[in-house]
């Protein structure tokens, strides 16, 4: 029996936490094996990876917001820096609104977290935190 290993490269642009995954699949040469064979096993690892993508949060921050609140877009958080200290789930984003913040403690953004903002000229973040 001849076993060959087939190396296919997946692009999920749709789920911007993965960019690029390899799969790595063994095609049996058995009697009666057919290439399609592999199939739901590969779309069962799709479908696996873009449940993680759907498992994305988006948290809020508002210069009237409350750092006791629950970071939702109707109860957002006040500063940056117990955003960045609280979210740390790959995939999640941090949302600023529009306002200015008068950070005064460090921020240190997790790996895999986004900030996305109202845009430059409304989302205003002044640092005054020395090290």
């Amino acid at each position: 029996m001849k076993t060959t290993l087939t190396r296919i490269a997946l692009d999920f642009s749709l789920a911007p936490a993965i960019a690029h995954s390899n799969v790595l699949i063994n095609n049996s040469s058995k009697k009666g094996d057919h290439p399609l064979n592999c199939f739901p096993k590969l779309l069962a690892i799709i479908f696996t990876f873009f449940s993680f993508a759907v498992q994305a949060t988006t948290y809020y921050i508002s210069p009237n917001g409350s750092n006791s609140s629950n970071g939702d877009i109707t109860h957002p958080w006040q500063t940056l820096s117990y955003a960045c200290a609280h979210v740390t789930n790959p995939g999640d984003i941090i949302h600023v609104n529009a306002g200015t913040y008068n950070e005064t403690a460090q921020s240190n953004l997790a790996i895999g977290i986004s900030i996305e903002g109202e845009g430059s000229t409304v989302s205003i973040i002044k640092a005054n935190y020395a090290a």
